[in-house]
């Protein structure tokens, strides 16, 4: 779900990413840092501007 939105967006934030697949909050941080170790997505920025990007 999370790529089909990426392929049509440049970025989502966790925030986005809890609303699209309706998890917590908590559970999409923890889902995001997974793809992240996996390299399925690329962090950008940082604090409360952090995005996440498809890595190429």
């Amino acid at each position: 779900m999370m790529l089909k939105f990426l392929e049509a967006n440049i970025c989502i934030t966790r925030a986005e990413y809890s609303r699209l697949t309706n998890i917590t909050d908590r559970r999409a941080s923890s889902d995001l840092q997974e793809y992240l170790a996996e390299g399925i997505i690329r962090k950008r920025g940082g604090g409360r501007s952090v995005v996440y990007i498809k890595n190429q």
